[in-house]
Order: C-alpha cells, then structure tokens, then sequence
C-alpha cells in the first residue's frame, strides 16, 4: 500500500524502490535566495534560509520544531553557510519530530538523498547509464553524492544525521562532529545513487550501504517495539519506551571549502515493509 502525497498543490507519487516500500515520506529541502528555490554560498552575500516541507502520512508524521523552544517552524536554516568555518561546525537549530505508527511483523525507515535521479536537473543516474556515461560522471562529481547537490559541476556539501529521544529543552541534544569518526555518534546521510568507490574499504554504494545491518536506517521494529539508531550504544540502537514514541532526527553538514553555488536536495524517509 503506498499513499500519494501533495507537493505545491500537486499529486507527487512515493518512489516505489521495492516491492517492501509501503509509503515514502517525501521532506524537500530547499535552500532559497531571491526567488528562487535554493541557496547561494558565496563570499560576501548572506543566503536565505533552508526551507524543508513536509508530508504526512498515516504511518509515518513528521514535524519541524526549533530546537530553542520547541516551537513548529516552517523550515530548517542552516543560517549563514560560511566555506571558512571549520569542518562540521554547523548544526542545523531546527530537528525533525517523528513518529512511526505501523504494526508490520518487520519495518525499517530509511533516510537518503535523491539528487541525481531527476531527467530535469542532469547530470541524471539509473540502471541504463553506461560506464562510459559513469566514467564521466565520477570524473566530475565523485562517488559520494549524499547531502547539497550545487548547480555547478561537481558542487556539493557532505551532510550528517543522528537520531535522538533526548528531551530537547532549549539546547541540542547533540553536538555537531565528523560522521567520519566512529565516536561521534553521526550518521553520513547517503545518496540513493551513490556508487562504490573501488580505493574504499567495503561496498560504498547506496545498495552496498543498504545491506542488512542497513548503514541508511534510522528506526526499526514491529508490532511490539521501535528502536532508533544509536551507533554509540553497545547494541548500535536504542529501545522506544513505547513503541509509538516520537523520536528526534538532527542534522549537520560541511559547508568548510565549498564552491559557490546553489544548493538544494530532496531528503527521503521510507518506511519499509519487510
């Protein structure tokens, strides 16, 4: 079962990417400059703020909420994407609520980008795309595709998110670090189109990433229980008191020497019946 959404007073269907996937929250996030819906890091001029919208589903609800008091907010805003802070210095003051209400035997909510699957915004991905066409993509863009996608060749800023049911009471839960190290409790956000990098250790790719134990989930469970992610916790997840619990999704990124360009992306959570 999959439930269409409306996105800008139109029908936008879920992506269906397997027979298991029974609905897809779809949350855009924008940045916005002008009239336009993206955002603008360069020297000098100050970007407008991260607009994310969000759908609901009857399994699946979100929200976007200040960190600073809890209050709903319209999007999440990044501030001022400055490319000589440090490296992972920016957390976004605004988190994502959610709640999962679904009583399969197996589910799984998974979180990805989806930068390089619109035939509108090309460079485009898919099955059919021959290695000559990969060959050139890589040679622009790399194999790592999760977070920003610029509007400018081979533009973009790495992203990372971590789970919490900490009470958020005027200040973060969490702290903003490097994904890449294993203590800080940061998940890099993958892209659906990610490919594996041949000098990495492991599969790299989206469907490398996404073998069970899956790299890409940020809650699972069942008719009995719900548990969110936790790399830190000797189990790699942390049990929901209740299992319909509402739990916290924040998110970083990198923004330190990144190319001027427009910045946008489309974040994806699916909820998934296995």
């Amino acid at each position: 079962m999959c439930e269409s959404l409306l996105f800008g007073g139109k029908s936008v269907f879920p992506l269906i990417r397997s027979k298991g996937v029974v609905c897809s929250l779809l949350v855009v996030g924008l940045f916005v400059i002008g009239s336009s819906l993206q955002a603008r890091v360069s020297f000098g001029r100050q970007p407008r703020n991260a607009h994310v919208i969000l759908q609901k589903s009857s399994s699946l609800t979100a929200e976007v909420l200040n960190i600073s008091d809890n209050g709903k907010a319209e999007k999440i805003d990044f501030q001022t994407p400055n490319p000589f802070d440090p490296a992972w210095n920016v957390l976004a003051p605004q988190y994502v609520k959610m709640k999962v209400q679904f009583s399969a035997i197996n589910w799984r909510l998974r979180l990805a980008t989806d930068n390089f699957s619109n035939p509108l915004t090309p460079p485009v991905l898919s099955a059919s795309s021959t290695p000559s066409e990969i060959a050139t993509f890589v040679s622009a863009w790399g194999y790592a595709l999760g977070g920003l996608r610029g509007d400018v060749s081979g533009a973009k800023v790495p992203m990372g998110w971590r789970a919490s049911t900490s009470p958020v009471t005027g200040v973060s839960p969490v702290i903003s670090k490097d994904p890449k190290d294993p203590s800080s409790g940061w998940t890099f956000v993958k892209d659906k189109n990610d490919l594996d990098d041949p000098k990495a250790v492991g599969d790299q790719s989206f469907l490398g990433a996404d073998a069970s134990p899956s790299y890409c989930n940020v809650a699972s469970g069942n008719y009995n229980f719900t548990r969110i992610k936790a790399p830190l916790d000797s189990t790699g997840s942390v049990l929901l008191p209740n299992k319909n619990d509402s739990f916290g999704v924040f998110f970083n990124a990198d923004f330190s020497g990144v190319s001027m360009a427009n910045y946008s992306t489309v974040l994806l959570f699916e909820l998934i019946n296995e």
